[in-house]
């Protein structure tokens, strides 16, 4: 089981040799927090391409770590995953928030994003299914 130390473990050896990071990543039903997620967004910026797909459902992120995560991406947003899963997750209205202010960037390559059993579920589906279909 990862937590924050296991995930700042990884991002700490991918950010010497970022191109090892596999294109899909599945880090679901651990239990990262904040500083494991600050850590690995910022390793996620120096790879060339994007992610195809980043699970971290059922983890421990809440709004506060996840606008961290998201801080990250909005400097590069061609770096998003194109597969986002923040399912089961703490994410209450401020977090959904700023996925959606990320979606707005035209260079953002997020295609799917899954947000299901959040707190704020509502906004979370409606919103995001919309900002999604918008290109």
């Amino acid at each position: 089981i990862w937590d924050d130390k296991g995930l700042i473990a990884i991002a700490e050896a991918f950010q010497e040799s970022p191109n090892l990071i596999p294109d899909k990543l599945g880090l679901a039903s651990n239990r990262i927090g904040p500083n494991g997620l600050r850590s690995f967004g910022q390793v996620l910026l120096k790879r060339r391409s994007p992610l195809e797909s980043l699970h971290l459902n059922n983890n421990r992120i809440y709004d506060a770590s996840l606008m961290d995560f998201l801080m990250a991406l909005h400097r590069k947003p061609q770096k998003t995953p194109k597969i986002l899963d923040l399912s089961g997750n703490n994410i209450e209205r401020g977090g959904v928030l700023q996925i959606l202010a990320l979606l707005r960037r035209q260079e953002c390559s997020l295609e799917q994003l899954e947000m299901n059993y959040v707190i704020d579920d509502d906004l979370a589906t409606d919103r995001t299914t919309r900002s999604l279909t918008r290109v």
